[in-house]
Parts: structure tokens; sequence; C-alpha cells
């Protein structure tokens, strides 16, 4: 049975038939590059990240209508007294605190719901192709667990310095302190106070990894970097990714997860990889809050501040070291000679259908692993470091 084309838009030629042509000399390669790439395009990405966080606003309505009428069967509360406390502010509020399970439920289900059809009806025939859904070898595994605790600690310092700005900027203009309510890593305690753990990680962990995964590696990011190239593709869509996460300073703190994971997904070609880093990330954040009690929140807050610079520099040289291992370890298309064969755009497809090329990693060269053991001998000291001084 064929599978459908996109109802939407044009097909794309198979990979394989653009990959390459061989005259009857093998010792001749011609390669032939696609006139069509594949989609989207910046302006049709901006539209479909609109689109995923138009959901969001959609999901938060249906989450309210919904939670007003189980409060409604649950209470019996006369209609007539209900309106009067919709008019109460720090009832609404409760009662989302108190609903916060089936509040975060209904928006990620929604936003959930969404991207998968966005991505299936988008890539329509070539889903399969274009969904790397092979298992990852086992050295990207390594890579990506390793990348885990550097990338945060960069990531909650550039957090840092963007909330400093941010607050100058409030300073400046008080009417931009509205977006505040939009930071939802502010408030994310308060929200999963009294949930269970297991839907807290589903919720926060699970659900945002599978579905933001999906719509930007799978879809925005295989058309973008097939048109603008590695850096310049990374880059826009860094900046979708990050835009759907609406307030500015989680919008910067989130630049360098965005790129390593794309790196990551574009040389490990599988899906899991990048979905196993923002579970990661996210699943990291979220013990911390769960674990934490009172006193130690705390002693938190009094520790809260600047790294030494020397720690944010281990710290990136550390995830700029494994970004790099993870680009020479990544697979490529190679002929039975072991030669590596360029391909029409850069991209994770695995198509298998041409059987005159491989796909296979290669290992990471003595002098990189040599500074890959350097850089995290610098960060484990570094930390140790900082560790002793606040236990002091």
């Amino acid at each position: 049975m064929t599978e459908p084309v996109s109802p939407i838009f044009e097909d794309e030629e198979p990979l394989h038939e653009a990959l390459s042509e061989y005259y009857e000399d093998k010792k001749e390669t011609e390669y032939v590059f696609l006139e069509r790439l594949p989609g989207p395009g910046f302006l049709e990405s901006v539209g479909w990240t609109v689109a995923a966080m138009i959901s969001q606003v959609i999901g938060s309505i249906i989450a309210v209508i919904v939670i007003l009428a189980v409060y409604a069967t649950a209470s019996e509360v006369p209609a007539e007294q209900l309106q009067g406390k919709l008019q109460e502010p720090e009832f609404m509020k409760s009662l989302m605190t108190n609903y916060a399970g089936l509040n975060l439920g209904i928006i990620m289900g929604t936003f959930l719901f969404t991207i998968f059809g966005i991505v299936l009806i988008r890539l329509g025939s070539h889903r399969r192709r274009a969904i790397p859904i092979h298992l990852p070898s086992s050295w990207h595994v390594l890579l990506t667990f390793l990348w885990v605790l550097p990338l945060s600690v960069l990531c909650g310092q550039l957090g840092m310095y963007a909330g400093v700005g941010w607050e100058m900027l409030a300073e400046q203009i008080p009417s931009i302190r509205g977006m505040d309510d939009l930071n939802i890593m502010e408030s994310i305690g308060d929200v999963i106070a009294g949930m269970p753990h297991w839907l807290v990680y589903l919720l926060i962990a699970v659900c945002p990894a599978v579905s933001e995964e999906l719509l930007f590696r799978v879809l925005i990011g295989r058309g973008l970097v097939a048109r603008h190239g590695v850096v310049i593709g990374i880059g826009l869509t860094t900046l979708l990714f990050a835009a759907v996460h609406l307030h500015p300073v989680h919008i910067i703190a989130l630049l360098p997860l965005s790129v390593a994971i794309h790196v990551s997904y574009l040389a490990s070609r599988s899906i899991w990889i990048p979905m196993l880093a923002h579970f990661l990330n996210n699943s990291l954040a979220v013990g911390v809050v769960l674990n934490m009690d009172a006193d130690a929140a705390a002693e938190a807050a009094a520790l809260e501040g600047f790294l030494p610079w020397w720690a944010t520099l281990a710290a990136a040289l550390l995830s700029l070291m494994i970004g790099w291992v993870y680009w020479q370890t990544r697979f490529t298309w190679s002929d039975d000679d072991q030669k590596i064969m360029p391909e029409p755009f850069v991209s994770a497809d695995r198509d298998k259908t041409d059987e005159a090329f491989r796909l296979g990693w290669r290992y990471p060269s003595l002098q990189t692993l040599l500074v890959l053991v350097f850089s995290m001998c610098f960060f484990v000291t570094s930390m140790a470091m900082i560790a002793q001084k606040n236990a002091g």
C-alpha cells in the first residue's frame, strides 16, 4: 500500500535518487543535488512555531473550562455564586494550583496532539525517512549523558546574566514586568508542589521532549538546515525553539542547549538522542525542585550568585568539546572503500534504499579525546572547588 502524499505540499524526490549516480567506471562519481529542498522554509517555520504557541493558548482555555466544570460539579456551588468567585483573581489562582495536574495535562496534551498533526501532515509520504526512529549508538548516548551537567551550568549562568539585564531594562520600562508571568521556571515549584512525582516528570520532562523535538528537529530544523547550511540553519531553528518559551530570560538561557541538541541530532541521526537530551535537562531541573525542602531552598537562595569565571569557562569548554566529539563521530554515508560520500543536504535522514552506500560513524582522533579528558578534569575540579567553598 502506497503512503499518502502530503495533501498540502509538493512531494520531494527520494533522497537515495538524489544522493549520487555512478558511472560505469566506479572510480568517478557524479553527485546530483536536489533542485527542490525539503521544507519548511523560514517563513513557514515561523508559521508552524506560532501555531504551536497558539495551541498552548487553546490548551489553557480548554483547561480553564474543564477545571471550572469539575470544580462546580464537585463543590455543588450555585452558578450565581461561582460567577462571583470568578471575579476574584486569588480564587482563579488557587483553583489552578489545586488542579495543577489537570491544568498541565490538558495544556501539554493539546500541544502534543497539535505537534503530531503538524509533523505527520507536513511530512506526508516522507515521514518514515524524515523521522529517524532508529536506535542510536551507545557512544552517542554516553556523550549525551556527559553533556547534561556542563550545559546546565552554562545555561544557568547565561540565564543569570540575562536576568540582570532584564531587571535593568524593567527599571527603565516598568510595563514589561507583566511578561514575568510567562516565566514558568520562576513559579514551577508552586505549580508542581502537590502533584505526584511521576506525573511531574511525565508532563514537564517527557511531553516537551517528545513534542518540541518532533517540531523543531524533525520538521523545522530539517528544512532550515537543508536550505541554509548547518550554522545558519541551526541558528534559525534555535531562535524559533527558544521563542516558544516566551520569556526573554528563559529564551536566552536556552540558546546553548538548543544548539547542542541540534548538533547531537544531526550527528546521531536518531530522534531518540535529542529527546533524551531534552528529557535529561528538564528532569535535572524537576529533580532539584522536587527534592529540595524549605530549608534547602532557603540555603540555595542564599548561595545563589554568579560562578567564578573559570568555572563558567570550564563548563563552556567541556560543552564545546563534547559537541566537537559528537560532530567528529557523526553518522555519514560511505562506499565500499570507506570514502565519505557527500549528501545533497545536511540532515538526519537515514534512507537505506540505496545499497551502494552504508551508514556508519567513526571514532574521534586521539588528540580530540585527550582534550576532552582535560576539559572533563577541568570541569570536575571546578565544580568540586565550588562545592568545597560552599560547604565551608
